[in-house]
């Protein structure tokens, strides 16, 4: 359907894929991603608590780092990549899918190996929407991720250069 009219970008986007069954999740890079729009039916007043999802979604985030910073092979910092996945009800990665690649095969293996291995070490909260969308973009010169020693003795220590 066409979209006329004097809209912002979103707006724009938004009336486009009205009644699609696709709503864009926007990301951070002012890029997005468009993912199943839930039926609202079956999740309303099912959906997790905003701050309980906030701490699960902080806790994925944390793992995430954890586990690449243990594989120093797959460790973020000069590749962008898209991945979708899927937890059970452990918080174990029960399914994941690029939605892009590296450009490097072998670094693509990598990432989908950490991935593989991912366990978030909590289930998710009743009402959570999956999948889990990343986005894992470059880092600047001498960003380490958080993979130095933090205190907590999460992932081996690295140095900055």
């Amino acid at each position: 359907m066409a979209v006329r009219g004097l809209l912002t970008p979103e707006a724009a986007l938004l009336k486009l894929l009205e009644g699609t069954g696709l709503s864009p999740r926007f990301m951070a890079d002012q890029s997005f991603v468009l993912v199943s729009t839930p039926d609202h039916r079956q999740t309303r007043g099912a959906a997790a608590a905003p701050a309980l999802q906030q701490w699960y979604y902080a806790r994925i985030q944390a793992s995430l780092r954890q586990a690449f910073c243990w594989n120093s092979t797959a460790l973020p910092g000069s590749y962008r990549v898209a991945v979708v996945f899927w937890l059970g009800p452990s918080g174990d990665v029960q399914r994941h899918e690029r939605l892009s690649s590296t450009g490097a095969a072998d670094l693509d293996a990598r990432i989908d190996a950490t991935l593989q291995r991912l366990t978030i070490g909590a289930p998710p909260p009743p009402g959570f929407v999956q999948p889990v969308l990343i986005l894992i973009v470059p880092q600047a010169p001498d960003v380490t991720m958080g993979c130095g020693t933090d205190g907590a003795g999460h992932g081996p220590a690295r140095s900055r250069r």
